[in-house]
């Protein structure tokens, strides 16, 4: 992600000239392309404005500071005025030829009333003639109006994530403070809640502008038309504006509800994602899936309540018009006044539009304003959390008065230097380090040991200025430059080199160096093996490489940034022995010897051993850290007589293998084509019975001829010589309320289909996606995963429901006008069926491309996610390395390319809805010349002609909404499609049916393998080939080999993850193919080599589904050594914890292990699980695990690099190259003289372990 994104040139796009830009036929070559062939990338056209993702954040960031940081939102008016200008002037525009058409139709009405046909009348033909003019400047400036408003939200949502993005760069490490945003806020705030801009940003005017449009109707109908009766027809708008307001107001309440409860699920979701291998290996798919369904759940209650709300506002837009001209109607007959059709009908063109901008745009725009000053909030967090004036972590050291600590070192000698500094974690105030003093010399090496917790890591992390200084001094050397390796090594989606030269920023690649740093860090017997060597893919955060892998890899990137200061967390605790030696003794005491080094470990016999060995290791310190974080004796280690044995040989060349590269993490893939009406059908269906739905869509159309009824009696009454008004009266009134009834429950019935549709296709996703082969998610990204199962979701939520039932909506009202003009014009429909073939015919053709489009723009957008996961996943590294402004580039880079996807689309959309207009304005147009024309020769109704009249000049706005919105719907959909790849993703292959024995019976062995074979993909070498042994039940077995000898697929063949296997696997004698995979993993406890973490209290990872008691949590903890350390946390077992809390690695660990003994299983797999623990904590546990062994028959199967680990093991089996080297006891595999031997002896007697019944 830091390696910059190759700049996709487009083909050659001719610049916007000023009638391209007025009919807006910028984007025709594109869908003329589209139209021949499927639309790529690199078809997209450049973006309208020139400015890029830089420029409007520098734009954003200065009208931020400008306002005090009051609010995100607020400056979005003053950063972008002109922009605003662009887009309310059209919309003012549109109002005027509004308020002309109310003149027309009163015109029409007059002319018709004469009895003249239109070539004896040319004030017939000059009515027609401004029909047509009306209606199409009102559809052009609303082009334009609804055009700039897409493009300024865009600019808009683009500043504000590059902001945030940059604040996440700068904010202190996740779970190192209470405040500290988590990534499912960030999420959820990328996929859902920066994106209402685009809607926000178009009906936002008319917040302003409808207030005039009422006063300007009020007074011209007052005048003009009807007098005072038209103060009614005011009331109900001024009834629905506060009506409206109250609803946006309640809404507003649910919504964010439901984006609290997104939020909770987003996070838990991102922890499941992100620890999928364990949720794997425990069988918790069900119950992780139950755990986000219970979020979703509550999700769903807001969202229901909020989507009713929704449909009631969507019943004034489609009454509105209706129920204006029946209350001016009945006032008139209150005053006694006689119903004129040219006053009345005039009076329904003046208000009718008042039913978009009231009922529709005011709702949208308040809806859109309240959702984003709840998002406001949010996102005022961030920006202030992180605020660049204030204390910013990972930049220079500062001095409690605020002074920078560069300047404050003495002695030229000194690299870095800590005085009685107390450090605590951000924000909260909790001390870290506690009055720690620390002077390293420049090119000293100084070894941090201690206990787990006692804040080792903590204090590579205030060098680091993660922390925040608060008494005492901190120092460093001017100019020093950091390299850093964390305890849980960092890495990206992309090939080994890049993952390698990352640590060099924008370096220009050094060959030499780079093979010095593969060859020190012990990496090139691994490449050797790897497909594509240098060039091989490890897929995201290394998931195709061991721990020892992913370790080593970071020391080789910190090697090729030629540092002046290394930072070391424990990178030994994932290597074995002769690795671990060759890293020493080649790298940290080799080429880094010049260096100034700090090492944090527990392997210090390791390190002494070969500090002893080395002819000129230099200043080598053994800094002892005590339990409460105090430093407790400083030695220095210095050579002597003790030999540190030969490592394995190591290649001296770097093999650039030109074999072809096996993609591991593969392209998302854009579906090509028309969308089936079987997934329309699908897709509904998840929401309601096809009855149901046959009886939806009939009481939507009976309800459509309730509203035309109405609107014909309206005229019959005003065509009437002599009335019963209060007949008249009496029946408006019952059918208005019938409509309102009616309206109002199809709507929420509609509602209600469609949310459950989205409910339904949620979960089925989900299933999908955790049921998958866990090769799924090692070829797919975390920010792709999340970005189908968030923001598609998102898409579901809010877009489709709303999408939906205003196509319903508007396809319904659309038919009605066109049957009420044909009824009251007959020769009008000649050119219904030409208009409609022209329609359906012009929606075919940008629905070809706009597809494409809506799929790309769903690609260009899982970047933005996966950037967000990586540098989330790795800020203390991002930011020791400095790479702070290479990854903002490229994440700029991908939301330039975002945003060139989103207007090309956006562009599109109003291409096609100007051109729909034009069909409209064209039918209109048609309607009154044939009215003009024919007036006399069939005897036109005058009231029945003025009615529909009025009517079709709303059509401009509703036909062409129905069709675009239901082309939107249609670009929607793409959602849907995606959320239905991952629902019917093929799951794991589970044919097995045998029942899982609980316990070997005699003689049967514990776990057997014979002649087994194991490959991760059919297209990779065999990891694991023709291995046979067996373990005996209620044994201790240790696994040893170098890292790549297989241990870790013995691992994945156990539980049965994905790969290829073959020959024999069985445990208490049954073949682990022949079980359920469920009740395979459910029978294996497993501690895996990272700790799993999940965000949630320290009970909720103990026992996730809450059926283990308190009291047998706390002994858990006791037997793991962790009690003492929960019993400390402010809240014991209901502490809140996560990945990325401020537990020590080694407490993470110990927390997973009280976590595995808990599980009622008879065999336990132990891989490098005390890897980050201290000797004396490891043998404890080594001691409780033999305890569980005698008390309960545990069997269990151990892989361990530190020899001390497995020394008290009943069996060793060691691996070299995927085959068994050997197996015996531990004096048969480790005899005294060879080197593994003699380290272990070493290690033995330092715990005074030799010569007792302990010993080998």
């Amino acid at each position: 992600v830091f390696c910059t994104m190759a700049h996709i040139k487009p083909p050659h796009y001719d610049p916007p000239t000023f009638w391209t830009t007025l009919l807006w036929s910028y984007p025709g070559p594109m869908l003329a392309l589209g139209w021949k062939r499927q639309i790529t990338e690199d078809d997209v056209p450049p973006l309208f404005r020139e400015e890029d993702t830089a420029q409007l954040l520098a734009k954003y960031e200065k009208y931020w500071h400008a306002s005090n940081k009051k609010s995100a939102l607020a400056i979005c008016f003053p950063a972008f005025r002109k922009e605003w200008l662009y887009v309310g002037g059209p919309q003012a525009i549109e109002i005027v030829f509004w308020v002309c058409n109310a003149f027309i139709v009163r015109a029409l009405v007059e002319v018709l009333s004469e009895g003249k046909d239109g070539l004896s009348s040319p004030k017939g033909l000059l009515t027609a003639l401004a029909t047509g003019f009306s209606t199409l400047g009102a559809a052009v400036a609303h082009a334009h109006g609804f055009q700039w408003g897409h493009i300024l939200g865009i600019m808009i949502r683009v500043a504000t994530q590059a902001a945030v993005y940059t604040r996440v760069l700068r904010m202190p490490l996740p779970g190192s403070c209470k405040d500290s945003v988590d990534i499912g806020l960030i999420t959820n705030l990328f996929s859902a809640d920066l994106w209402r801009f685009e809607v926000f940003t178009i009906f936002f005017p008319y917040l302003i502008l409808t207030p005039i449009h009422v006063a300007l109707s009020v007074f011209l109908a007052w005048v003009y038309f009807v007098g005072p009766a038209c103060l009614a027809a005011l009331g109900v708008v001024l009834l629905f504006a506060p009506l409206q307001a109250k609803l946006a107001k309640v809404n507003a309440k649910y919504r964010e509800g439901s984006v609290a409860r997104a939020d909770e699920r987003v996070r838990a979701l991102a922890d499941i994602v992100k620890n999928i291998q364990a949720v794997k290996m425990h069988a918790w798919e069900l119950p992780m899936a139950e755990s986000v369904t219970a979020f979703r759940q509550k999700e769903v209650w807001w969202l229901k309540r909020a989507n009713r709300l929704r449909a009631v506002q969507l019943v004034f837009g489609s009454v509105a018009s209706t129920v204006l001209v029946a209350v001016t109607a009945l006032a008139q007959h209150a005053r006694g006044e006689a119903l004129e059709p040219g006053p009345l009908f005039a009076t329904l063109a003046l208000f009718g539009p008042l039913q978009v901008t009231v009922a529709s745009f005011i709702p949208q725009a308040v809806g859109a304003l309240a959702e984003l000053m709840i998002a406001d909030k949010r996102l005022r967090r961030i920006l202030l959390l992180t605020d660049p004036d204030a204390w910013t972590p990972g930049h220079a050291i500062q001095q409690p008065d605020g002074s920078d600590a560069q300047t404050a070192i003495g002695a030229a000698t000194v690299a870095c230097r800590l005085q009685d500094a107390t450090y605590v974690w951000p924000t909260t105030g909790t001390t870290a380090l506690s009055k720690v003093s620390l002077s390293v010399d420049k090119g000293d090496l100084v070894v941090v040991v201690g206990p787990v917790g006692a804040g080792k890591t903590t204090i590579l992390l205030a060098l680091l200025a993660e922390l925040r200084l608060t008494e005492g001094s901190a120092s460093v050397s001017p100019g020093i430059s950091k390299a850093y390796c964390e305890q849980q090594a960092y890495a990206i989606q992309a090939s080994v080199e890049q993952n390698i030269l990352i640590g060099a920023g924008d370096r220009k690649r050094d060959a030499d160096r780079l093979a010095l740093a593969v060859r020190v860090s012990g990496l090139d017997t691994d490449l050797a093996q790897m497909p594509g060597g240098l060039a091989t893919e490890i897929g995201e955060r290394g998931v195709t490489l061991s721990g020892g892998q992913k370790a080593r890899l970071a020391l080789a990137r910190a090697v090729y940034a030629d540092a002046d200061l290394y930072l070391l967390d424990d990178p030994l605790s994932a290597l074995d022995g002769p690795v671990g030696r060759h890293v020493t003794k080649k790298c940290i005491l080799g080429c880094l010897q010049k260096r100034t080094r700090i090492l944090v470990t527990h392997q210090v016999d390791m390190v002494s051993e070969c500090v002893a060995a080395h002819p000129n290791p230099g200043v080598v310190r053994l800094v002892r850290m005590s339990q409460d974080g105090t430093i407790i004796s400083e030695e220095r280690l210095t050579t002597g007589s003790q030999v540190c044995h030969d490592e394995e040989p190591v290649a001296e060349e770097v093999e650039q293998r030109g074999l072809e590269v096996v993609e591991l993490v593969k392209k998302e893939e854009v579906k090509a084509g028309n969308m089936p009406w079987s997934l329309y059908w699908r897709y509904v269906r998840a929401g309601a019975p096809a009855t149901a739905l046959i009886a939806l869509g009939l009481l939507y159309i009976s309800m459509q001829g309730l509203l035309v009824l109405t609107s014909v009696w309206i005229s019959l009454w005003s065509s009437d010589d002599d009335p019963d008004g209060a007949r008249y009266a009496t029946i408006l009134l019952s059918l208005c309320g019938a409509a309102l009834v009616g309206q109002a429950t199809r709507g929420m019935l509609l509602m209600e289909v469609l949310q459950g549709a989205a409910q339904g296709l949620h979960q089925r996703a989900l299933m999908g996606a955790l049921r998958s082969p866990l090769q799924f998610f090692q070829s797919s990204t975390t920010g792709r995963v999340m970005n189908r199962l968030s923001r598609d979701v998102a898409v579901l939520d809010e877009l489709l429901t709303m999408f939906g039932s205003q196509v319903a909506q508007y396809v319904t009202e659309s038919l009605g006008i066109v049957g009420l003009a044909g009824a009251s014009v007959p020769p009008t429909l000649a050119v219904v069926l030409p208009i409609v073939y022209g329609s359906v015919r012009l929606q075919r053709y940008y629905l070809k491309t706009s597809r494409d489009l809506r799929r790309i723009e769903g690609s260009a957008r899982s970047p933005l996610f996966t950037s967000l996961s990586i540098a989330l996943g790795g800020l203390a590294t991002v930011r020791a390395y400095g790479l702070e402004q290479s990854s903002r580039v490229a994440f700029f880079e991908a939301l330039d390319h975002h945003r060139r996807v989103s207007e090309a689309f956006k562009g599109a959309e109003r291409w096609f809805g100007m051109r729909l207009d034009l069909i409209v304005v064209t039918f209109a147009f048609c309607f009154a010349l044939c009215a003009v024309l024919f007036a006399s020769a069939i005897g036109l109704e005058a009231a029945m002609v003025g009615l529909a009249m009025a009517q079709v000049l709303q059509l401009a706005g509703t036909f062409q909404f129905a069709i675009r919105q239901q082309a939107e719907f249609t670009n929607f959909m793409t959602s849907t499609e995606r959320l239905f790849e991952y629902a019917d993703l093929p799951s794991e292959v589970d044919t097995g049916s045998a029942a899982m024995v609980k316990h070997a019976g005699a003689g049967c062995p514990a776990i057997e393998f014979n002649d087994f074979w194991y490959q991760w993909r059919s297209d990779l070498p065999r990891t694991l080939d023709g291995i046979s042994f067996s373990v005996p039940a209620a044994c201790k077995c240790g696994i040893i080999g170098r890292t790549g000898a297989g241990k870790s697929s013995l691992v994945a063949a156990l539980f049965r993850l994905s790969g290829v296997q073959g020959g024999k696997l069985a445990i208490n004698g049954v073949r682990v193919a022949d079980v359920p995979l469920a009740d395979l993993r459910r029978a294996l406890g497993v501690l895996p080599q990272a700790p799993t973490i999940f965000a949630g209290s320290v009970r909720f990872n103990l026992a996730p589904f809450g059926n283990v008691t308190t009291q047998t949590l706390w002994q858990a903890l006791e037997r793991a050594q962790l009690r003492s350390v929960i019993e400390a946390l402010p809240q014991g077992l209901d502490t809140p914890v996560n990945d990325d809390t401020s537990l020590s690695q080694g407490e993470r660990q110990l927390l997973c292990l009280a976590r595995a003994l808990l599980a009622s299983t008879d065999i336990l797999v132990l891989d490098e699980a005390t890897s980050s623990c201290d000797d004396i904590t490891d043998s404890k546990i080594q001691q409780a695990l033999k305890s569980e062994t005698e008390s309960r028959g545990l069997t269990t199967l151990v892989i361990a690099h530190r020899l001390l680990t497995i020394a008290d093991a009943d069996l060793i089996i060691q691996l070299e190259q995927g085959r068994v080297l050997k197996v015996g006891t531990p004096a048969e595999v480790l005899p005294i003289g060879s080197g593994l031997g003699q380290m272990s002896l070493s290690q033995l007697e330092d715990q005074n372990l030799v010569g007792g019944e302990q010993g080998c």
